[in-house]
C-alpha cells in the first residue's frame, strides 16, 4: 500500500520552494504515492496545484499557526497520512506540533537561510528545540546546513537534499533575441540583488550600448528597481516582464544570466538557466557555490562586486572563453539536480 503524504507550505506564492514543492508533489504522484497540500494563504501558484488536480486546502481563516494546525488536525481524523512534510518556516512549526501529537512521522525542509538566522531570538528557539521531534531536517544546500550546525542543530538529524525541476522543461535552443541580451529572475526583494544587477549592467552598458536587460520577476520592490533604472539612466534598455508562467522560454532568449544575490539558500534559476545551456554569473554565496563550479560550469563573483561581474559579462560578450565547453558543461551540472533525484532522497527518508 503507498503511502500518503500531507505537505504544509506557508502560501502558493511564486517562489522557488514553492515551485519546487508542486514539482515535488507531482514526481511523488508518479512514483505512487498519495498527495496533499494544506497552506497559510492562497496565491498565483495555486492554480497550477489545481490544473494538475492536487488536492489544496487553504484560506484566510489559517494564517495563524492555530488555524492550520485545525485544519491538520480535522485532515488527520478524515485520512491517514504517513509522513507530514513541512517547508519554509510556519509549515514547519505546525508540522512538528501536530506530527507530534498525532504520532506521525515528521520531515521538514529548510528552504531559507533568513529562517535560520533572522527571525527573533525566541522563534528560532522554539524552531530548534521542536526540530527534535523531526526523523529528518532537511537543508537545500550545504551552506545551509553549516549555518544550521553553527546554530546547535543536531548533526545527526539533518540531511542535505538539493532541490531539483523537472529536466524535460529545459532545452539549449539558438536564442531568437536580436543582439545580447543580459537576464536577471527573481522576486524584487532586497535579498535577490537586484539593485546589484541594474548597477552591474549599467557599466556594461557603457561599453556595450546595444546590449538590453530583461527582468523576470515582480516583488515588493518594483517602484524602486524602475526608479533606481532610471537614475542609471538603463530604463530605456530594460523589460519588465512581471511574472513568466513559462520560464524555460526566458532563459531561451537571453545571452547570459546574472544571479546576484546578497544571500541564496539554493538558487533554481541557476539550475534552470543551466540546463537551457545559458551561462550564469552569480554571487559567491549559499547554495549557489553548490551548483556552480567557478570558471567550469559558470562564474562565482563576490558579493556587489560591481566591477568583477561586468568583466565576466564582458568576456563572454567578446567571446573570450571558450563558451561551447562552458555551456556543455554547465548543462552536465544541471543533470544532477532533477527532481527525480530530490524526490528519491524524500523517499529514503520517509
Amino acid at each position: 500500500m503507498s503511502k500518503t503524504i500531507l505537505h504544509l507550505i506557508n502560501g502558493f506564492d511564486l517562489g522557488g520552494a514553492e515551485t519546487f514543492v508542486l514539482n515535488l508533489c507531482l514526481q511523488q504522484r508518479r512514483q505512487g504515492y498519495q498527495i496533499e497540500v494544506v497552506a497559510f494563504k492562497s496565491g498565483d501558484l495555486l492554480r497550477q496545484f489545481q490544473e494538475h488536480q492536487i488536492p489544496v486546502y487553504y484560506g484566510s481563516n489559517q494564517k495563524s499557526l492555530w488555524g492550520v494546525c485545525k485544519t491538520v488536525l480535522c485532515l488527520l481524523f478524515r485520512t491517514r497520512f504517513d509522513v507530514i512534510h513541512g517547508h519554509i518556516f510556519q509549515a514547519c512549526l505546525v508540522s512538528r506540533l501536530v506530527g507530534k501529537l498525532k504520532g506521525k512521522t515528521i520531515i521538514t525542509t529548510e528552504h531559507a537561510i533568513t529562517d535560520v538566522t533572522h527571525r527573533p531570538a525566541v522563534l528560532r528557539w522554539v524552531h530548534k528545540q521542536t526540530s527534535k521531534w523531526n526523523k529528518k531536517v532537511v537543508a537545500v544546500s550545504h551552506e545551509l546546513k553549516n549555518i544550521m550546525l553553527k546554530a546547535h542543530y543536531n548533526s545527526e538529524q539533518i540531511a542535505v537534499i538539493h532541490d531539483g525541476i523537472d529536466l524535460s522543461r529545459y532545452h539549449n535552443k539558438p536564442s531568437t533575441a536580436a543582439g545580447f541580451v543580459v537576464g536577471l529572475m527573481g522576486r524584487l526583494h532586497d535579498e535577490k540583488g537586484i539593485d546589484y544587477g541594474l548597477k552591474i549592467f549599467a557599466e556594461f552598458a557603457k561599453t556595450n550600448p546595444q546590449a538590453t536587460l530583461c527582468v523576470a520577476g515582480d516583488g515588493p520592490m518594483r517602484k524602486e528597481y524602475e526608479a533606481l533604472a532610471k537614475e542609471l539612466g538603463i530604463d530605456s534598455k530594460i523589460t519588465w516582464l512581471g511574472f513568466v508562467a513559462h520560464p524555460e522560454s526566458f532563459y531561451q532568449n537571453i545571452s547570459v544570466l546574472l544571479c546576484p544575490s546578497r544571500y541564496e539558500s539554493f538558487g533554481l534559476v541557476v539550475v534552470e538557466a543551466m540546463a537551457c545551456g545559458r551561462i550564469v554569473v552569480a554571487s559567491n554565496v549559499g547554495g549557489l557555490k553548490d551548483i556552480i563550479l567557478d570558471q567550469k560550469t559558470g562564474f562565482l563573483c563576490e558579493v556587489g562586486a560591481i566591477s568583477d561581474f561586468t568583466t565576466r559579462l564582458q568576456q563572454i560578450a567578446e567571446s573570450q572563453l571558450n563558451a561551447e565547453e562552458m555551456v556543455a558543461e554547465a548543462q552536465a551540472r544541471a543533470q544532477e539536480f532533477s527532481i527525480e533525484k530530490s524526490a528519491q532522497l524524500y523517499s529514503e527518508l520517509y
